[in-house]
């Protein structure tokens, strides 16, 4: 999966055309196809993974390679490979396949960068009932799907058993309800003589990736299927719990709290090096755990129910293969034989058995869960198949809305000064903003999308 990969950029105007120009110079060399003459379709893949992750989908390269003699798969690994593969494909020379998050298959479809894959399923009998729906809806944009399922997540809250037992509390139990979440936080709370915050029981927003999803945990919603609806008052509800904890806590403190922290993947990280009592996590954070902070003694379980949230509420997210437009025909049917012999389910499995993922798949082997390395990975099952189970919209402005909202989150962290009234922000104030900007992007966008998809611009839900 990801630690946060998707980061604004600091560099400066210029610098950054420069570095624009400059991918797309390194990309398209990269792409420059120097075959072997053996008769055989060589397709270039882009990957983002590195490490384990990489070595396993190499694996899965590999067996693909040798199940047959005609088509040979080469991967490259990329970091921000979904820039590279836009501006390449932009420039008329796509990689024949990429590998990219979730995240970034509506912006990509809407600029008519993805092969729609429906014909090339209908064709060999691969129904969109093979994924479980969170997951295959990922990859629908207006009604088609452009990409396949590799390997999900869901969000779970994590707990430290030995942190709880230092304070008193049962080990076994995590908080059921945010009212008891709010209180086991307080009490795993520390500080020093000086009092200085030495251990937190939970943040908000810690890490900060998915605080979109806190609205919808809270009850609220995003974006209705036609227009934004940021300032849903469930979504005021949640971003008034976020300031809550500065309220309570003070957010210098916090700040200073928060400095002390190491990169997520290290053995600083808050939660690996007992800081952090409790955290919303992915699947993933068992793979971090055993590498960074072995012996650890967690426990995995839903998130605690809000007064007017879902039960059994989850976050989805997930990494998918996609065909980048424009690769010739003869290409294109060779990178979908790649595309279909991943989304088997044996090779599906094994790619997720190699990530310690969770799995995509509607249908589940026993195989699989026995060998799953992942103590709770049957939760994580469960919970991508809550009907209470949720992704971010499938809207091509969805990058710029996530950092409106990761901003309005900030400011409810710091109690940031309203210019305009010169007391702290109120959720409402800040929402109300987030609503304006994003309801005019939304509708320029919309009109963007007018000339490119004049068939399926009136279809913007899946």
């Amino acid at each position: 999966m990801r630690t946060d990969p998707r980061r604004t950029s600091t560099h400066r105007p210029h610098t950054r055309h420069c570095l624009c120009l400059l991918a797309v110079l390194s990309a398209a060399a990269s792409c420059t196809r120097t075959t072997p003459d053996d008769g055989k379709i060589h397709l270039t893949y882009w990957e983002k993974w590195v490490r384990f992750e990489g070595q396993t989908m190499q694996a899965i390269v590999d067996e693909f390679n040798a199940s047959q003699d005609r088509i040979v798969v080469h991967m490259t690994t990329f970091g921000p490979v979904d820039r590279k593969t836009l501006l390449a494909t932009a420039g008329g020379n796509p990689p024949d396949l990429a590998g990219m998050w979730a995240p970034q298959v509506a912006s990509q479809a809407d600029r008519n960068a993805l092969t729609p894959l429906d014909e090339f399923m209908e064709r060999d009998g691969i129904s969109r009932d093979h994924w479980l729906p969170v997951y295959r809806d990922l990859c629908i944009v207006r009604g088609r799907m452009y990409a396949i399922p590799t390997t999900p997540t869901a969000m779970a809250l994590h707990w430290n058993k030995s942190l709880f037992r230092a304070a008193g509390l049962d080990p076994e139990r995590p908080p059921r309800t945010l009212a008891e979440l709010d209180e086991l936080a307080d009490r795993l709370t520390r500080f020093d003589a000086e009092g200085n915050i030495v251990q937190m029981g939970f943040l908000p927003y810690e890490p900060d990736w998915y605080v979109w999803g806190l609205g919808p945990w809270f009850g609220g919603t995003l974006f209705d299927g036609e227009k934004i609806t940021a300032n849903h008052p469930l979504n005021v509800a949640a971003f008034e719990w976020v300031q809550s904890y500065s309220r309570r806590y003070d957010p210098e403190k916090i700040k200073r709290f928060l400095s002390g922290f190491g990169n997520f993947a290290s053995p600083q990280n808050a939660f690996f090096s007992g800081k952090l009592a409790m955290a919303f996590h992915g699947v993933w954070l068992d793979n971090y755990i055993n590498q960074f902070a072995p012996g650890l003694e967690y426990g995995v379980a839903p998130l605690p129910e809000t007064p007017h949230g879902p039960k059994n509420f989850s976050i989805a997210d997930m990494d998918v293969l996609v065909i980048p437009a424009g690769v010739p025909p003869e290409r294109r049917e060779a990178a979908w034989e790649f595309l279909k012999f991943v989304a088997s389910q044996r090779i599906t499995e094994k790619l997720c058995l190699g990530q310690r993922k969770n799995t995509p798949l509607a249908q589940v082997s026993p195989e699989f869960i026995a060998r799953h390395p992942h103590p709770a990975i049957e939760l994580f099952i469960e919970l991508s198949r809550s009907p209470n189970v949720t992704h971010l919209p499938q809207m091509g402005i969805w990058t710029r809305y996530e950092v409106e909202l990761r901003i309005a989150c900030e400011r409810m962290r710091l109690l940031e000064t309203n210019p305009r009234t010169g007391k702290p922000y109120t959720a409402q104030e800040v929402l109300d903003d987030v609503q304006e900007r994003m309801s005019t992007a939304w509708e320029r966008h919309q009109q963007s999308l007018r000339p490119r998809h004049p068939e399926e611009v009136a279809h913007v839900t899946n």
